[in-house]
């Protein structure tokens, strides 16, 4: 019976361990464009869920017209329950573009 009780705290340590060690969980709540003379600033809001980590952002601009898309990446540093604005520069002309944002942990 002991060693069962041993063997159980020393999971749930271990467990506990671990989920205080796990990386973050973003998502993005929302994402915007800022135009610039010289292309655009695409801006997502992440929420981590998770833990402290570095996160990346793809953003993709699509042209709603003929489908071309242009990729961007955004990371940023992020702590437990912190939201966050990632930003990233996409040189791509005035149009009407659609943005597409998806954050992921761990950076690839």
């Amino acid at each position: 019976m002991r060693r069962a009780l041993g063997t159980l705290l020393l999971a749930a340590a271990g467990f506990l361990a671990v989920r205080a060690c796990a990386g973050p969980r973003p998502s993005v709540t929302a994402a915007w464009l800022e135009p610039r003379a010289d292309g655009y600033v695409a801006v997502a809001a992440v929420r981590n869920a998770g833990g402290d980590g570095e996160i990346l952002v793809t953003f993709r601009l699509r042209d709603r017209t003929t489908g071309r898309t242009v990729p961007a990446n955004g990371t940023a540093q992020v702590r437990r329950g912190e939201e966050v604005q990632v930003r990233a520069f996409v040189p791509a002309p005035q149009g009407d573009w659609a943005l597409e944002a998806e954050s992921e942990y761990p950076p690839r």
